[in-house]
C-alpha cells in the first residue's frame, strides 16, 4: 500500500471510503483494505471490487473480520450487485450507528 501517494485524499477525512477488495491488478486486498479504513477512520466502508469478473477474486467476509480487528468503530456496509448507496447524513448515520 502507497500511503504517501493516497496521503492527499486520507487528509481529506471523508465519511464514506470505497476500498477495492480483490488483491488483483494493483488492488488493496481485505487485509490492506481494513488497514487503510483504520488510518481513514470514516464513518462507513464499503468493499468493492470483488466477484464481478472471473480475474477478481476478493472476500468481502474476510474483509469484515479484518474490519472488526483493526477498526471496530467503522461500520462496513457490503452492497449487492446493483444496490445503491446514499451518502447523505440521514442514510449513514444509521448505518455508522451500528457499528
Amino acid at each position: 500500500m502507497n500511503l504517501p501517494r493516497m496521503q492527499p485524499l486520507i487528509d481529506l477525512t471523508p465519511d464514506v471510503l470505497l476500498v477495492c477488495i480483490n488483491g488483483r491488478f494493483g488492488n488493496l486486498d481485505a487485509g490492506e483494505a481494513a488497514e487503510l479504513a483504520g488510518i481513514v477512520s470514516p464513518r462507513v466502508v464499503v468493499p468493492c471490487h470483488f466477484w464481478m469478473f472471473k480475474e477478481h477474486n476478493g472476500d468481502p467476509e474476510a474483509f469484515v473480520q479484518a474490519c472488526a480487528r483493526r477498526c471496530p468503530g467503522v461500520a462496513v456496509r457490503l452492497l449487492a450487485p446493483g444496490e445503491g448507496f446514499s451518502c447523505s447524513d440521514e442514510a449513514i448515520g444509521p448505518i455508522a450507528a451500528e457499528s
